[in-house]
């Protein structure tokens, strides 16, 4: 009796030890018992010496702290690039080694990790990559005869080429939709088109084709970054609707005529004064009240955010009768990343939805979920990735649309969203 009795407590002190190991193995595995170098030791005096001392924090702190950084590149890799600059600190500027080290990180394929660029001078221009090329959405009111002009060349190359100069630096992670998206910022930014190699002087020769289709050829200069007031308040691309809706991170409107419900599930970020859950019941009164016969869900804006935020819009809609084929509708692009590519995946497998637009920027399966920390002395902020999110074949470079439709400029710039009217028509 006293021998089993003791067997017994041995035996459960065993487990209770092996369940706490396992609890243990598994908070540190999601992060929570890592902890970052202390950044004392890092402090340096020497401007050369901050630099290396800051790569040696980098060669250090990402490794630990990313949830998997070597899934693509090796260690060795890695450590090998990052000597090599070291190396190099005192012959480049600090703009170069802030390049490099992201160029760096880049070469990793995570597109959630990342070291941010200071960009001091930018043209004053914003650009989207529509089907027909790339072109001018927005600029300031020197340039406003520019405004919707498709861009042809960029200092005498074409401007297709000057974009892509930019992919293999730092867009190893990307697929083709997201590098589209995220380079049009790269393009007006007068370092990094320099340290591409680009251009060699501040003052840019642009030609480019007008709305009436005369072709002009024009110079400009940078300004300082946040100094360019631009003319519209935000991008051309699906300002359908979104009048009195620009701070708003989700937001619904009923088009009598059409029968349609429309829902913008712009961005995974929580809004103060009216959470999701709040905004899920009230749609939901609304698709009780209204004669609606087709669901929109627009989230070709939605870049991420927290991807609680959609559960108690998704548990409506689930419950939704327009949850059936030919009724509801989503509406992706190369805008729908992280959490938005979340929230399209959800909606693919677990309703009768039909996804309408484009590829998304995002990869269905990928890193995320970040956290970030500074480097000791630049101060360079390093985000990286917590969590690896698996989601329908692992190889995916994109969540594929059910019906493809592009981005036209002829149309858009015209006042057409061509997602939305095929649903329409439908």
């Amino acid at each position: 009796m006293k021998k089993s009795y003791y067997i017994k407590r041995i035996l459960l002190g065993a487990l209770l030890v092996g369940l706490v190991g396992c609890i243990g193995f598994v908070l540190y595995d999601w992060g929570i018992f890592k902890t970052l170098p202390k950044t004392e030791e890092y402090i340096k005096a020497d401007r050369n010496e901050q630099w290396i001392s800051d790569i040696d924090y980098l060669e250090v702190a990402l490794p630990k702290m990313h949830k998997n950084l070597f899934f693509k590149q090796s260690k060795d890799f890695f450590i090998d690039n990052l000597e090599e600059l070291k190396a190099k600190v005192p012959e480049y500027t600090d703009n170069e080694i802030n390049y490099e080290l992201s160029k760096i990180v880049s070469y990793m394929g995570d597109t959630h990790t990342n070291v941010n660029m200071g960009v001091e001078k930018m043209y004053p221009l914003s650009l989207f990559w529509y089907d027909e090329g790339i072109y001018i959405v927005d600029t300031d009111e020197r340039y406003k005869d520019l405004l919707y002009s498709k861009i042809i060349s960029l200092n005498y190359r074409p401007i297709e080429d000057v974009a892509y100069a930019f992919k293999d630096v730092f867009f190893s992670g990307a697929n083709e939709n997201w590098f589209k998206n995220q380079v049009m910022y790269y393009v007006v930014s007068e370092s990094l088109l320099e340290y591409v190699g680009i251009i060699h002087e501040e003052e840019i020769s642009l030609k480019v084709q007008k709305p009436d289709g005369s072709k002009e050829q024009i110079n400009m200069l940078p300004v300082k970054n946040g100094e360019s007031r631009l003319i519209q308040d935000d991008s051309v691309y699906t300002k359908l609707l979104r009048d009195g809706h620009e701070y708003e991170n989700y937001w619904f409107e009923y088009l009598p005529d059409e029968k349609v419900m429309y829902v913008n599930y712009r961005c995974a970020v929580q809004m103060n004064d009216k959470p999701s859950e709040i905004f899920a019941n009230e749609l939901e009164e609304v698709l009780k009240k209204e004669d609606v016969e087709k669901l929109v869900i627009d989230l070709r804006q939605n870049q991420g955010g927290g991807d609680p935020v959609f559960t108690p819009i998704f548990k409506k809609i689930k419950s939704s009768k327009l949850n059936a084929e030919g009724k509801l509708y989503v509406l992706i692009g190369r805008k729908t990343y992280s959490a938005g590519m979340n929230a399209a995946i959800k909606l693919k497998e677990k309703t009768h939805a039909t996804l309408i637009g484009e590829s998304t920027g995002g990869r269905p399966s990928h890193y995320g979920s970040t956290k970030h920390f500074k480097l000791p002395n630049s101060g360079l902020n390093v985000n990286y990735s917590t969590l690896y999110i698996k989601h329908l074949d692992e190889h995916l470079e994109s969540l594929e649309p059910d019906v493809k439709v592009g981005v036209s400029a002829e149309q858009e710039l015209n006042g057409v969203d061509s997602a939305l009217d095929w649903i329409f028509e439908q």
